[in-house]
């Protein structure tokens, strides 16, 4: 059976830093993605780039395996039962898990889910930091007011802006992918954060700086990734 934890060269980029991470990914968009927009689900990293670019390849194949899965498991029992399975496709470090970063959500967006696994982790003993991206305000805004345990970085699209507003005036970091640092520096002008930081290092987000209760949040730019990203003209790439 497929597990649901995975890794990719995007995640592993987090080991230069000291970090191992997990992370599910499924098939973009669909109800696994309730938030996702045109031009989100058309450069998506989970179609677009890397090894997903194959659409009979292995890990395409994965991931439909995994969403069906998810779908199923949700529809017999809920979150809960869902959080269960996900808890056991964990892999134990060896030296433990306090260098390990788990990420649900790596092409789904169900902050329930993934607030749900991070409580039961806890509960297990399990102190691995648990961090996800969103388009969900709500979750967004969660994390902003302390009522979360798995951090936040909010996702741009080419239609949730005024959402990226509130986010980012709550002092949540919001994510964009973007042409070049010139684009992101004036994004982050029209948002009004404070600043921008590059996501291309790592995508290891909760390192980012935390500005909850101190200011504004920063745009964290993601430069594109693939061809069919670089040529987007949905609105998504910021330019």
């Amino acid at each position: 059976m497929t597990r649901f934890f995975g890794s990719s060269t995007k995640v592993e980029k987090g080991e230069a830093y000291g970090w191992r991470t997990q992370i599910s990914y499924m098939t973009p968009g669909g109800s696994l993605c309730p938030w996702a927009s045109d031009g989100c689900r058309a450069v998506c990293l989970g179609t677009s780039s890397g090894h997903f670019q194959a659409v009979n390849g292995a890990a395409r194949t994965a991931q439909v395996i995994r969403a069906e899965r998810l779908k199923a498991l949700l529809h017999e029992g809920g979150v809960s039962k869902a959080a269960d399975a996900f808890i056991l496709d964990l892999t134990r470090p060896r030296d433990g898990w306090d260098k390990t970063a788990i990420r649900v959500n790596g092409t789904s967006d169900l902050p329930a889910l993934a607030e749900a696994v991070a409580s039961k982790a806890a509960a297990a003993g399990i102190t691995a930091r648990f961090y996800d991206y969103t388009k969900s305000i709500r979750a967004a805004l969660a994390w902003a007011a302390g009522r979360s345990s798995v951090h936040k970085t909010f996702s741009l699209s080419e239609s949730n802006t005024k959402d990226a507003e509130k986010a980012i005036a709550a002092g949540v970091n919001v994510a964009a992918m973007v042409q070049d640092e010139s684009a992101a520096l004036r994004l982050a002008e029209t948002l009004g954060a404070s600043g921008v930081i590059s996501g291309d290092d790592h995508d290891l987000r909760f390192l980012d700086p935390d500005l909850r209760g101190r200011g504004p949040g920063l745009v964290v730019y993601l430069t594109a990734k693939g061809g069919k990203a670089r040529r987007d003209t949905s609105g998504f790439l910021v330019k």
